[in-house]
């Protein structure tokens, strides 16, 4: 917000006029995705313009693969992944995590897909190793560390294993109403 502010003061001082279309917010266009798809519609309030403020070892740009500035971050998701990015060093490589549900069926994402709602992303790597080239010890010791955090953390996380990625979600989505 404060962001918002900053740059509609310095527009009004430099152009000695008020951009309009800078104070229009595009989380009423993103629900609106949400109801053309007939899926569940998060709230206004669930949708953020930043979160890295919130995490040690994520930037924006990692949580949010939509095709807005702003979008929604679930929490304790976001809090286990920075546990888990902290407990394996920076090495982690997601390509994909929070999308809007055009660009969630531009990627062929499930119609119901977590992602839509922040609380799923898709590791393609681990210090440079990608999980297709993963040897089973690469694989276990990634499985064991997801474990260890979610049991040390009391997240509910669940993973699925594709030939190109690690699908890594907050449990309990797969009963979110579609």
């Amino acid at each position: 917000m404060r962001k918002k502010i900053f740059t509609l003061l310095l527009s009004i001082l430099l152009t000695g006029f008020v951009n309009l279309p800078f104070l229009y917010s595009q989380t009423e266009d993103i629900i609106q995705e949400y109801t053309d798809e007939e899926i569940k519609e998060p709230e206004e309030s669930d949708f953020v313009d930043t979160y890295e403020d919130e995490l040690d070892y994520f930037n924006d740009s990692e949580l949010n693969s939509g095709e807005y500035e702003e979008f929604i971050a679930d929490e304790e998701y976001w809090d286990f992944m920075d546990h888990l990015r902290s407990f394996l060093g920076d090495s982690i490589t997601l390509s994909s995590a929070y999308r809007n549900p055009e660009k969630n069926d531009s990627v062929g994402g499930a119609r119901n897909s977590i992602h839509q709602y922040g609380g799923a992303s898709d590791l393609v790597a681990v210090g440079g190793v990608h999980w297709e080239d993963m040897d089973v010890g690469q694989v276990d010791d990634l499985l064991w560390a997801i474990n260890y955090i979610s049991d040390f953390s009391g997240y509910n996380i669940d993973v699925v294993s594709y030939d190109d990625h690690l699908h890594i979600e907050r449990g309990g989505y797969c009963d979110y109403p579609s």
